[in-house]
């Protein structure tokens, strides 16, 4: 058998890739359980409000636990920005 240094050290690489659980040449990682990086969720573009439209809260996961009334004449929102009162 042929025995170098690059024998060697390209053998203990893989040996020390394997021993973290990374493989050597997955093309298909999902088929093999692999790990997938999974990107965040893209936030919506909030634009400023606009006139007639106030906003009571900017965080949607608050929204659902805030008690507000609108004004007569306005109705209330809720979406991806936020909530409050808008002018009808």
């Amino acid at each position: 058998m042929f025995y170098d240094r690059s024998t060697h050290s390209t053998l203990a690489l893989l040996v020390a890739m394997l021993g973290m659980g990374c493989s050597v040449a997955s093309v298909d990682d999902d088929a093999s359980g692999g790990r997938t990086q999974v990107a965040e969720k893209p936030r919506p573009r909030c634009i400023t409000p606009s006139e007639g439209r106030r906003a009571i809260s900017k965080n949607p996961k608050e929204c659902p636990h805030i008690f507000f009334v609108c004004a007569p004449g306005e109705t209330p929102f809720l979406d991806a920005c936020g909530c409050g009162c808008e002018r009808r």
